[in-house]
């Protein structure tokens, strides 16, 4: 996974969709579609998945109402803001990275495939926790001190939208376990 938060770039791209958006319903349904369109094919441009998703996260219309039941199982990482701006990547994953997240036993794997002959990088978390008020997953990568942070804000379709406080503004779709 790529390390770090938004460059300026996407930050003001992030700050100006945010203010910009005092979003309707149809602007909403519009950036959810989007968003969904994205983890499926892959053929948007990164600055129009940024924008709905900052849309999205704006609107705050799932707030609350996503479960850690909702979340529980196996995800592809599929978009990161954190590699929006690398040309030949447009913030899609050259790599197949699939997270599963069992909150029984507060534990999150992350199997990084990067290229046919080399071994999967496995990183296992643990303390995996979720607030349902907040929406809010935390974890701790084993042999780290800090904590991570996902808020999510979108769950729909087999599509998870998130802020890590880690990779930016992400999106993931489930994948049979």
């Amino acid at each position: 996974t790529v390390r770090g938060g938004l460059d300026p770039t996407m930050r003001g791209l992030l700050q100006r969709s945010s203010q910009a958006h005092m979003c309707t319903a149809t602007d909403v349904s519009q950036a959810a579609r989007t968003i969904v369109q994205a983890a499926g094919d892959r053929s948007l441009r990164a600055a129009d998945i940024v924008d709905a998703l900052a849309q999205v996260k704006a609107a705050g219309a799932q707030q609350g109402s996503i479960s850690a039941s909702d979340l529980e199982g196996t995800w592809e990482l599929v978009f990161s803001s954190s590699v929006a701006k690398v040309p030949f990547l447009n913030g899609y994953f050259p790599n197949k990275e699939v997270l599963s997240l069992d909150f029984r036993a507060r534990r999150l794997r992350l199997a990084i495939d990067t290229l046919p002959f080399l071994p999967t990088i496995n990183v296992v978390a643990d303390e995996l926790a979720f607030d349902s008020e907040s929406s809010c997953m935390t974890y701790r990568v084993q042999g780290k001190e800090e904590e991570t942070l996902w808020g999510v804000f979108f769950v729909q379709d087999g599509v998870m939208g998130v802020e890590s406080s880690k990779t930016g503004l992400n999106i993931a779709k489930r994948v049979a376990s």
